[in-house]
């Protein structure tokens, strides 16, 4: 049988769908959902609307799932919403994004419902610069969280977003588990979406050059990791077992990838989104038919073929429409 594929306009073959379940969350941090705005109204997509969706995708080449928020372990159908997603013919990963909080007691849940890796927001490891990010204590219910991970055996990468001025000093803490425990850490480059508009971004050379001062030179690992966009790296120490797992970057926007872009959004509300940057998306809900998928595969086949060229956080050209909402509102 010929392997479905879905493409875009410029060729991108388009593999990865990020579905964020619901919208609220149980911290509130800084960047993203200050004063826990986003829990006085939770919207969340029902297991039945995200399953017809899953199987959808499917059908028209998705391959792989991440489900996300808000905090995705908030949905109360969490569990059956991975194992049902992971039984979908021609869908060859489900996996989750969660701030970790909730996560240590549903890892075996997790694990036995067939979920394929997870990660794990992170944004340091001393307990006063996670209050003063998130509004709350948590740092040892998420390292717990990772270490219920690494023992069941999910693959687990730390997500990282540096705040100048709130974590600068939390880098090196935060690579150390990646030479310790068979983790991947990532520095994912703030979004100018939001909230995250009012703060400064700490650039991928500026961390380099603080693990160049305390490692000495790396060079980049060209090993297939995830799903995503993340470029990582590694030292000679790694061949010879001295790390255990490797450090990454994402940079959206001091390092443009989205000529290599492989992923579009499904908000809580249902709206498919082609690209983080932009306020246009389609509203999938209209045509969820669970005896009858074909309407909303076709809606999705076109609606692929609007994806944009490129984000508009450099370009600043006008075609389109910039997105207004914030981070929790489209999906981490």
């Amino acid at each position: 049988m010929k392997e479905k594929k879905l493409t875009d306009c410029y060729k991108r073959v388009i593999d990865y769908v990020r579905i964020s379940i619901i919208d609220g969350c149980n911290l509130a941090c800084t960047y993203c959902m200050p004063n826990g705005n986003g829990c006085k109204k939770i919207t969340t997509l029902s297991k039945e609307e995200i399953v017809c969706m899953g199987r959808a995708f499917a059908n028209c080449g998705i391959k792989k799932i991440k489900l996300t928020g808000g905090e995705p372990l908030l949905h109360k159908d969490i569990i059956s919403i991975v194992k049902e997603l992971s039984s979908i013919a021609g869908i060859d990963q489900v996996t989750l994004t969660t701030n970790g909080i909730l996560l240590e007691n549903k890892v075996k849940l997790l694990k036995e419902a067939g979920i394929f890796a997870i990660n794990v927001s992170l944004d340091t490891l001393d307990e006063e610069e996670y209050k003063h990010i998130t509004g709350q204590y948590g740092v040892e219910k998420v390292f717990n969280s990772i270490k219920a991970c690494v023992e069941h055996n999910i693959p687990v990468k730390i997500n990282c977003v540096p705040i100048k001025g709130y974590n600068d000093d939390s880098y090196i803490p935060l690579v150390e588990l990646a030479k310790k425990y068979p983790v991947d850490v990532r520095f994912i480059e703030m979004m100018p979406i939001g909230y995250g508009k009012n703060f400064m971004p700490v650039k991928q050379e500026e961390i380099e050059e603080k693990l160049k001062s305390k490692y000495g030179m790396f060079y980049p690992y060209h090993g297939i990791k995830g799903n995503g966009p993340a470029t990582y790296i590694q030292w000679k120490e790694t061949e010879n077992g001295k790390w255990k797992g490797n450090v990454g970057f994402i940079s959206a926007v001091s390092h443009e990838f989205c000529d290599s872009c492989n992923r579009i959004r499904v908000t809580s509300d249902g709206i498919l989104k082609l690209c983080l940057c932009f306020d246009k998306g389609i509203d999938l809900k209209k045509y969820i038919n669970k005896s009858d998928l074909r309407q909303l595969e076709e809606v999705i086949k076109q609606g692929i073929l609007e994806k944009p060229k490129h984000h508009n956080f450099n370009t600043k050209d006008g075609s389109l429409e910039n997105e207004q909402k914030n981070m929790w509102e489209i999906g981490g």
